[in-house]
């Protein structure tokens, strides 16, 4: 990263790439040392702006979008902020857009909205994330899908759902696979 900074300093985007990814592997390395010693719940909770990690996100995922040639569509709704720690919920939406845009090989349309829904008089913010991928397999009688990945373990649903359920969020799967 450090290399890429330096080598193309000159290019704007490739900088601000590369200042992302440092502050990234930064965060995760910390993220990793606290997960394995620690509650998720414990860690630094503020208000958050759903909007503002999205917007952060897609400049993180611009790349490699565009090598995998897939488009990235964003819409932003109005949303209150949510008490939660930033990174936590950063990592648990850059799980699922991996997945998506693994499910795309050959390209695609990546879409992230965010918008509010009222369920028995309270307020939700919901982040929906939907590709034009080749869809998911699931477990019979169970709600966890089944990795296909050549790499990784298949851990990041998995991961996403228990960040998301740690916050009293909650996280749904539709596939017409």
């Amino acid at each position: 990263v450090t290399y890429i900074r330096e080598k193309y300093d000159s290019e704007k985007e490739l900088v601000e790439f590369s200042k992302i990814m440092e502050e990234e592997i930064s965060r995760l390395d910390h993220f990793i040392s606290n997960f394995l010693s620690t509650s998720i719940s414990e860690k630094g909770l503020s208000a958050v702006n759903i909007n503002r990690i999205i917007k952060k996100i897609a400049v993180l995922i611009s790349l490699q979008a565009e090598a995998s040639n897939c488009e990235v569509r964003l819409e932003y709704g109005r949303i209150s902020p949510v008490m939660i720690n930033a990174f936590h919920l950063e990592h648990a939406i850059l799980n699922v857009i991996d997945n998506g845009m693994e499910a795309m090989p050959l390209g695609g349309t990546l879409s992230i909205k965010t918008y509010m829904v009222s369920v028995l008089e309270k307020d939700f913010v919901v982040v929906e994330i939907t590709d034009t991928g080749c869809g998911i397999k699931f477990r019979k009688r169970t709600d966890v899908p089944v990795s296909r990945k050549n790499r990784g373990r298949g851990l990041g649903l998995f991961i996403t759902r228990e960040i998301l359920q740690t916050y009293k969020g909650h996280m749904e799967i539709m596939s017409d696979k």
